[in-house]
């Protein structure tokens, strides 16, 4: 199967996206009906629009672990198939009726700890710098940890979902680097459902791009969240902690930030609000079209650098962090200058 390496990297992607796109026409009669985000005074869009558009992302994925299981290439097990599958079920629930945060996070934790299950270890990068995480009780603290964090992402790439093609520009190309680096550098074939991931929010961005025909919703936020704290956590474990910080740098730094600053606030965390970064770049006049494509320049840059860092070791990727960490503060100053700064 080795010849089939480069064209599974291209294929996968490709095909993924080719779904995604050809699925969204199908699924818009049906949205339109029980769907509809309605604009409100936190909305960034003007016009009631479906939501639920990740089933498409869905629909891709699972297309391409089919495809993949009938090549003879394992990706996921029944149970770990069927944990996405219920993340964007979930999502999609709260989409058409909504529910209570309380109900949200602990059906999250446990579509998130199936999968985690399967990768519980304290990551090698840790036990390098001291035996002390080799520890039963450190190590017990760590994957307590870890996994809080995990949960985490899904919820701020939940909140990063706020503007015409936000997530497609902002996850897109981490997740296809990281697919790229979890399967063709270490063997890990979760890289695969990345690079499907990847690709099928490329096609989905077709439909999402400013003005938006529909948008992503939780169903498809939370399924990308899921997708994205596995990959984070697998480059973590096979020691990628630069490229794994560098992926999604600017969507874990905007969301932290503003839920640190309401929490010193003390405002309700749990509540929709305008106070990302991408999104006051919109209010203070930068077009979604500019703020959604800075962001996937950036992400792009960041994601390149950290598949180039690949194995260079702690000094190469710590100075890699730091110049990556240095344009994340830009691209976020700029968008709260907003027009001012363009």
């Amino acid at each position: 199967m080795i010849w089939l390496s480069p064209l599974l990297l291209l294929g996968v992607p490709l095909l993924s996206g080719l779904i995604a796109a050809a699925t969204i026409p199908l699924l818009l009669p049906w949205l339109q009906t029980i769907a509809m985000a309605k604009v409100n005074e936190r909305s960034s869009h003007k016009v009631p629009t479906p939501q639920g558009g990740g089933l498409a992302v869905l629909v891709a994925i699972l297309a391409i672990i089919a495809v993949l299981a009938f090549l003879g290439l394992k990706t996921l097990s029944l149970a770990e198939a069927a944990a996405l599958i219920g993340m964007a079920a979930l999502g999609f629930i709260d989409d058409v009726h909504g529910l209570p945060a309380s109900r949200r996070i602990v059906a999250q934790a446990l579509f998130l700890l199936i999968p985690f299950l399967a990768m519980v270890q304290v990551p090698p990068g840790l036990l390098l710098i001291s035996p002390l995480f080799a520890k039963p009780i450190i190590k017990i603290a760590v994957i307590v940890l870890g996994f809080v964090g995990l949960l985490w992402i899904i919820n701020l790439t939940n909140f990063m979902d706020g503007l015409d093609g936000i997530i497609v520009a902002s996850y897109a190309p981490g997740l296809l680097a990281a697919g790229y680096l979890l399967t063709f550098a270490h063997g890990d074939a979760f890289g695969f459902v990345a690079l499907a991931a990847g690709g099928g929010l490329i096609g989905f961005g077709v439909w999402n791009w400013n003005p938006a025909r529909i948008f992503l919703g939780d169903a498809g936020s939370l399924l990308i969240g899921l997708i994205t704290a596995l990959a984070f956590w697998l480059l973590l474990l096979n020691h990628e902690w630069a490229a794994a910080l560098l992926m999604w740098l600017y969507p874990f730094a905007d969301a932290t930030i503003t839920l640190l600053r309401r929490l010193v606030r003390r405002e309700p965390v749990w509540q929709a609000h305008r106070q990302h970064a991408y999104q006051r770049g919109v209010d203070q006049g930068l077009s979604a079209k500019r703020v959604s494509t800075v962001s996937g320049i950036y992400a792009l840059i960041a994601s390149v650098v950290g598949v180039l860092v690949s194995g260079q070791g702690a000094f190469v990727g710590g100075i890699a962090v730091a110049c990556v960490g240095l344009l994340c503060v830009f691209v976020m100053v700029l968008f709260h200058r907003g027009a001012r700064a363009a």
